[in-house]
């Protein structure tokens, strides 16, 4: 069984969302590269089982993961300032 999660808005890559790609103005060492990277090797397998077919495509576990740890480390615990 394949999960369908949601994808990347169209032209979130191509810098179509707002007047420039806003990962292009950031240096290609900054560190929210450095943590997708490790958000990569992230095994959320076991997680993935209980999503069911049924209903709205949720997010990657991986991407709402990345997004808490990322956000709790720069001090930022309130879900509605992420």
């Amino acid at each position: 069984m394949t999960l369908i999660f949601k994808k990347d808005p169209d032209g979130f890559n191509q810098g179509a969302l707002l007047a420039t790609n806003i990962f292009a103005l950031l240096s290609r060492d900054h560190e929210c590269f450095i943590y997708e990277e490790i958000f990569k090797q992230i095994d959320t397998s076991s997680i993935e089982v209980k999503y069911k077919k049924i209903g709205q495509h949720a997010y990657h576990p991986r991407r709402v993961v990345g997004i808490l740890i990322y956000a709790y480390s720069h001090g930022v615990f309130s879900s509605r300032e992420m």
